[in-house]
């Protein structure tokens, strides 16, 4: 890990947060984030974490707590109890005509880097689980060379340090407990994506592999 991001992740190796999901999804405003995970009937508010705690209440019994914010030219969404930014629907809806990245710490102790292009996904996998080698350019490929080259680094923090890398700014832990547009996101609702971007279901669904689209060269790990 890089020395000035050090710091930036410590809210990823929380023990008390066994469960997130951040998505980064470019060139879209973070109010049009929230409408596209399905949270366009509901009205976001800018609220610290600490002000929000009625909120994670009804989120454990029917929901998730979304609180979105900026970095740059990308809109970030965070959940730090649930993982709907990781699932095929939210992530279609979210990378509709534009690209999104999706880093989940799962529960059971898997975790996954998924990246979506207009609709579609481009690759799907586990940091550090060793597989067949990865495409040239990928995302695979650049966090296998980081994992290789991070003197003992978590997996996990170094597949962050590549979406760091991807998006042009880590995502530190000031920034995630401050004032962020914050809103429940019902299990009921359903993304928000237009007709006519809707794809085939079982083309859309990530799978363990990549999908043989580069997505550019990433440049050394330092």
């Amino acid at each position: 890990m890089t020395a000035e991001h050090a710091e930036s992740w410590e809210w990823a190796t929380d023990p008390q947060s066994p469960l997130w999901c951040v998505t980064f999804t470019s060139n879209t405003t973070v109010t049009e984030v929230l409408r596209r995970y399905g949270t366009l009937t509901q009205r976001p508010r800018l609220q610290a974490r600490v002000e929000v705690a009625d909120l994670y209440e009804q989120a454990f019994i029917q929901g998730s707590v979304l609180r979105a914010g900026s970095l740059g030219t990308w809109s970030f969404c965070y959940e730090d109890a649930g993982a709907a930014g990781s699932m095929p629907g939210p992530l279609e809806a979210l990378s509709h005509e534009t690209e999104t990245l999706s880093v989940l710490k799962g529960g059971d102790g898997t975790n996954r880097l998924s990246y979506w292009r207009d609709g579609m996904p481009v690759e799907s996998f586990e940091p550090g689980n060793p597989r067949t080698e990865p495409q040239p350019g990928s995302l695979e490929e650049a966090v296998n060379t980081r994992i290789a080259t991070a003197l003992g680094d978590p997996s996990l923090l170094s597949a962050l340090e590549v979406v760091a890398q991807y998006v042009g700014a880590p995502l530190n832990a000031n920034t995630l407990s401050g004032p962020l547009l914050t809103v429940l996101l019902s299990q009921a609702r359903e993304p928000a994506v237009s007709p006519a971007s809707r794809r085939d279901s079982a083309a859309s669904q990530p799978t363990t592999r990549s999908l043989g689209r580069a997505i550019g060269a990433f440049p050394p790990t330092t």
